[in-house]
């Protein structure tokens, strides 16, 4: 059986993550990565015998490449997404799809024409608490759903070095609000969305977005992100969950609860082995990102569709979109869209 070959667009914390997963994943075989810093590039694929290269075209025109991760920043998934397209080669890109809807268009519209396979990596699916909670819902356990209470922060470390360079709904509230959907079964058809600046003005980001949802199904939600959850693998704890309230029963969802604490004076370093990028014990990768990585591999090889279908990775732009419009505007902003999450 002849391997799939991976090629890696963007050498960051993600890039180099995929990079090593596609190394230990049984039907692939890494080949190159790509990024335009190019020492960055040549250092990843020095430590995994693979090609480096400062341009993601000449990686996409190698004749012996299957598919590639995108793992660019948000707002650089288009140009990589119709060049990979056209070179008729798979996508798994870093979620979002992209920062706008009309760019989220075009590289679905690329990628159907060419009869390429378009992946989101939209991780929070493959988390099975999240999974247990859309069973929750479908199976009507919970009677109708009557409110969401969704929240996800990150530390300031990552303001530090991030939020120059998105906002907190893209880089956060995609999770959030892809999930939200997929889990009620239901889109988003209209957001009213604050915010307020003080920890990193210095940066002329917000520090937190708080937004108001209402669901098609005619339920609500309240959406919580933020870049100033103190720093700390301590803190995670802090930094998300996932509460549904319906007429007969609720499901309560705490991803960053760990499975294992290491103590030593002064601290505590918690593991939780379904978000960590460390190698589990006798080196091999075991995360909700192996897993996704993994589904992508096995629809190309089937020809299946993916469980992040590309419809629902857009829905997710649009909203995200929404939030940015309303806060922009200080008004409540209406969203037109069909239910892809049936």
């Amino acid at each position: 059986m002849e391997p799939t070959r991976i090629g890696v667009i963007g050498a960051g914390l993600m890039g180099a993550h995929f990079l090593a997963i596609a190394r230990q994943h049984p039907v692939c075989l890494p080949i190159g990565v790509a990024d335009v810093l190019s020492d960055r590039a040549q250092s990843l694929a020095d430590r995994y015998g693979v090609r480096s290269y400062s341009d993601y075209r000449n990686l996409l025109d190698d004749p012996d490449l299957d598919a590639v991760v995108i793992a660019t920043g948000e707002s650089f998934h288009l140009e990589p997404a119709l060049y990979a397209a056209a070179a008729g080669k798979h996508m798994l890109i870093e979620k979002p799809l992209a920062t706008s809807s009309m760019d989220g268009e075009k590289m679905i519209a690329a990628a159907a024409q060419s009869g390429v396979l378009l992946m989101v990596a939209h991780a929070l699916r493959f988390d099975p608490n999240y999974g247990r909670a859309r069973q929750a819902v479908r199976s009507g356990t919970l009677g109708d759903l009557v409110h969401v209470n969704a929240r996800r922060n990150t530390s300031m470390g990552d303001a530090a070095r991030l939020a120059g360079r998105t906002s907190i709904t893209y880089y956060l509230g995609s999770h959030s609000v892809d999930t939200l959907q997929w889990v009620m079964n239901s889109p988003i058809c209209e957001v009213t969305t604050i915010s307020v600046q003080k920890a990193l003005r210095h940066l002329g980001v917000d520090d937190t977005v708080l937004s108001l949802l209402r669901f098609q199904s005619g339920a609500i939600g309240a959406l919580e992100n933020s870049w100033i959850r103190p720093d700390g693998a301590a803190n995670r704890k802090i930094g998300s969950s996932l509460v549904l309230m319906g007429t007969r029963g609720a499901f309560a969802v705490e991803t960053m609860t760990p499975g294992a604490v290491l103590y030593t004076e002064g601290r505590s370093d918690p593991y939780n082995p379904a978000y960590s990028f460390e190698d589990a014990p006798f080196g091999i990768i075991s995360n909700v990102y192996r897993d996704e990585f993994g589904h992508f591999v096995d629809c190309i090889r089937s020809g299946a569709e993916p469980i992040v279908t590309p419809a629902q990775a857009l829905s997710a732009v649009r909203v995200c979109e929404a939030i940015e419009e309303s806060l922009a505007s200080r008004r409540p902003v209406s969203i037109a869209q069909d239910n892809v999450f049936q």
